[in-house]
């Protein structure tokens, strides 16, 4: 086994995340083809059914005007 960082940390969170979590982990590559831009680090349709799910929308206008001020926070680095 080499000794690295993904084999000694990202690959234990990688197998952690979904089990404990719920979590889904996304390959860089994959990752990379659901962006909207390179420098986009928000999944759109993920954000949008994580929303609807935690907050038990329906009304997709309001589910919209949520993600919307999400990607705005993001935008102006809020976080």
């Amino acid at each position: 086994m080499k000794l690295n960082e993904q084999y000694t940390v990202e690959n234990h969170i990688i197998k952690f995340l979904p089990k404990t979590l719920s979590y889904e982990y996304i390959k860089p590559e994959e990752f990379a083809l659901l962006r909207e831009l390179k420098n986009n680090y928000l999944i759109i349709p993920h954000l949008t059914e994580a929303i609807k799910r935690i907050n038990n929308l329906t009304d997709d206008t309001k589910i919209q005007s949520v993600a919307r001020e999400v990607k705005k926070l993001i935008q102006m680095r809020v976080f």
